[in-house]
């Protein structure tokens, strides 16, 4: 599989394949495509991270490199669910169309948070 390297956020080149997208959907994002298990284990050592490393940004549950290894080639590689996919090539920086970004403290807040707050400290981040 040939890679063609984009530039990401801040100019981080973006390791993952460009052929991961399919046609667009009629929703928000462009759907990617099922990866192969071997494409799997390739975007993860290009990235430097073990399985246990790996598992540990797509799930919470134990043993997260088991986990994560049911998905590279084996035995009986299961298919990785899209949505685990695409949250590890957005917590990596990998995403073809799309990148992670921290929301101010005034767009992740309900308006409760400001009732103790004056006006010249709220205005104060805009």
């Amino acid at each position: 599989m040939e890679d063609q390297t984009m530039k990401g956020a801040e100019g981080v080149p973006i390791l993952a394949p460009l052929n991961y997208l399919v046609t667009p959907s009629r929703g928000i994002a462009t759907r990617l495509r099922q990866p192969s298990p071997q494409e799997i284990r390739d975007t993860r050592l290009r990235l430097g991270l073990s399985p246990d490393e790996a598992g540990r940004l797509i799930t919470n549950r134990p043993k997260p490199g088991q986990i994560w290894l049911r998905y590279e080639p084996g035995r009986h590689p299961r298919a990785m669910p899209l949505a685990s996919w695409e949250l590890f090539l957005l917590v990596t920086g990998q995403h073809p169309t799309h990148q992670m970004s921290l929301r101010s403290r005034f767009e992740s807040a309900n308006a409760w948070d400001f009732v103790d707050l004056g006006l010249d400290e709220i205005l104060a981040d805009f």
